[in-house]
Formats: structure tokens, sequence, C-alpha cells
């Protein structure tokens, strides 16, 4: 299984979102998806890729603005550093594309294999992964858990500075902070380089991208091609679908969902998505995502991890505090679904979103686990629905 990582890797290298890279990668896929699926479909798509980023930069100017106007208007502060807050949470934190419309719509690429089953269809299962990668976070990579930190550190300054102006108005005057509240406001601007954390983030290198998330890709293929020929299923349509630009803030799955949600609910599809399938310790069932403000499907998550117990592959369930996967925008629209993580949560793997993201860190042995209880549950949904 490892063996189609280094493929990937070997003939397109980085898959930065919106790119030829990107592009050729899915393309490829396809190509692989045409020998044993009927039918395949490249789904192409335009999205403000840019936006959810990029816009970090102006979030972080404002946030300086006010930080200045503090000292001479906390209105105008206030105000400055209620609308930091808002575009912090709907265009980053909460994956809501708020600042999309200033942003030109780039192309990106999705990629879908179909299997029929032999007999009428009962319902769909769709198993999924993100092809791109993004541009190297330097400070997690530079400084590791304390890079980490410190973009904990600049969120909690986007989300609570107005507290400053606020106080400054209900303690002091519109002129400005003073007393003791000047002392919060020198917290504040102490810390404030933290911001550049969020506004300086992207390196220019791509990284390669072998867990996150070539192992979900390749995790993917191989339980939908276990499905092939004459071992297709009896009532269940089964899907692999490679969604483009996750990284950008989840806008492949986004277009996906836009396009064909009439379909998907008619159809009554599932969704299994997986995302960094690299560390057999590491396995989890999504069971919430805090940013994206999403749950799971628990009858889904309930099925999925009988499977788990069946082939006796250790997993825990869990929930996602930081960052998002696919799965949120199938939910959304009310979808069942649920994601798959095979990495740590709880602490920042040195290879996540860093030039270490290579074959040599992905435990073949997680995907290949991984791939048996997809491959169980898909067979006992089969013969239950």
């Amino acid at each position: 299984m490892k063996a189609l990582i280094i493929d990937f890797i070997d003939r397109f290298g980085g898959r930065l979102a919106g790119s030829e890279a990107e592009k050729n990668a899915q393309l490829y896929l396809k190509q692989l998806l045409d020998g044993f699926c009927d039918h395949t479909d490249l789904h192409t798509f335009k999205k403000p890729i840019r936006a959810k980023f990029h816009g970090l930069k102006w979030i972080s100017l404002l946030y300086l603005i006010a930080l200045v106007f503090a000292l001479y208007n906390t209105l105008i502060a206030l105000i400055l550093a209620l609308i930091t807050a808002f575009l912090f949470w709907g265009n980053f934190v909460s994956f809501r594309g708020i600042l999309n419309p200033f942003y030109p719509k780039i192309e990106s690429w999705n990629v879908t294999g179909t299997i029929e089953p032999k007999g009428e269809v009962r319902s769909t299962i769709a198993i999924a992964g993100h092809m791109d990668s993004t541009r190297e976070f330097i400070w997690w990579y530079w400084f590791k858990q304390r890079g980490m930190y410190l973009n904990i550190i600049g969120g909690v300054l986007f989300f609570t500075f107005s507290l400053v102006p606020l106080l400054g108005l209900l303690f002091c005057n519109t002129s400005g902070v003073s007393g003791w509240v000047y002392n919060v406001w020198l917290f504040y601007a102490v810390l404030s380089p933290a911001i550049l954390s969020f506004a300086f983030i992207h390196g220019k290198q791509v990284v390669p991208g072998a867990q996150d998330n070539l192992s979900g890709i390749v995790t993917a293929f191989y339980a939908v091609q276990a499905f092939s020929g004459e071992n297709r299923l009896q009532h269940t349509r089964l899907k692999m679908i490679s969604f483009g630009s996750e990284e950008t803030g989840l806008s492949g799955s986004a277009a996906y969902v836009e396009a064909h949600k009439e379909e998907l609910l008619k159809e009554n599809m599932h969704l299994i998505n997986l995302d960094g399938i690299m560390n057999i310790e590491e396995i989890q069932v999504l069971t919430k995502e805090r940013m994206a403000g999403v749950q799971y499907s628990k009858s889904l998550i309930s099925a999925l991890t009988t499977s788990f117990k069946t082939k006796g592959v250790a997993y825990r369930e869990n929930v996602l505090n930081i960052g998002g996967t696919d799965g949120a925008y199938f939910i959304r629209n009310g979808i069942p679904s649920t994601t798959i993580l095979g990495l740590p949560t709880s602490r920042l793997d040195p290879t996540y979103h860093t030039r270490m993201d290579i074959p040599e860190f992905v435990d073949e042995k997680a995907m290949q686990c991984v791939k048996e209880v997809l491959i169980d549950f898909i067979q006992n949904r089969d013969m239950t629905k």
C-alpha cells in the first residue's frame, strides 16, 4: 500500500490546491480507478481557495489597528476588535468562508469512482480522502509543539482583545485606556507578536503529503477495489471520492456537496472520510468537530466501531478540537458521515503540515488495518440495508 503513496509523490511531489500537480494527481487516480470502477468522474469546480489563509493577513492587520486605537479612541477600537473576532471565527475557525466573496475563484478538482451493485441499489457508501497537500506551516516545523502554542495564543488574542476597549469604555473614557486598564492593554501588546504565527504561517515549500493525506487516499482506494469484479456488493453502490483543495478550508468537499446534494440524499449516501492514516496506535473515529461545529452520525459510528471490534483493531472515539475534515460539509447537509483519523490530536505530530510528511513515517499496518475494518463494515451494511 505504501508503494502507491511513494508512486504519487515520485510522480507529482507536493500537490498544492489548484495547482497542476493536484490536477495531474487527480487525473492519475482517475486512471487507476478506471481499471476497476464502472464509471469515474472528474468534477471541476471553482472556489476562492486563497481566502482562508490569505485572509489571516487582513485579520491580523485589523487586530494591530485596534490595538493602537485602544490608546486613543476606545469606541473605534471596540468596533474593530469585534470585527476582528468575527472574521477570525467566520473565515478561519468555523470553515464558514465569510471572506470568500472578496477573493477570486480558482479551479480545483474532485475525482469519484463508482462500483454498482449486482442487484437493486438500496444505499450508497462513499469512502473518501483528500488529494491536495499544503505549504509548510513554518512555525510548526521550526518550533514543533511551541509553534502550535503560538497559534493558540494568537487565536486567544483575536477572540478576547475586545475586552480591552470595552473595559476602557466602562472605566476610562472614549479617548483611550488609562490606569489599570492600560496594564491590561500592555499585556495584549506584549503578546501581540504571536499573531504573526497566523499572518505568516506558510513557508514556500509544498509538503509531500504522505500521511496528510495520501495515506487516506490509498486506504480508500484499496478498500473500494476489494469490491470490484465478482466481489461487487449486492445492493450497495460503492464510491471512492478524492477531494481537492481540502487544505484551503474544505473547499473540495463543499463543492462536491453543493453539486450533488439532492442526488446524495436520494441515494441514501453514508460517507466515511479518511485523514492521516499513519499510526496504528492513534486510530480514532470522530464523534464531533468543535471548530466546524458538527456532530457526526451516531448510528454510522456505532456500525463502524462494531467492525473495529470484529477485526480486533484498537481505536477510540474522539472529538476533534482543532482543525476540520471533509466529513463536516456532508453532515451539515444531512448526509450521515464521520471521519477516521490515524494521527495524534492531543499533541502536534512532527510530520503534520511540515516537510517531514514523507512515506518513511507512515505505518503501512495502520492503513492495512483500517482497510480491513472498512471492508467488514461495507459487507455488513450491504447485508443489513
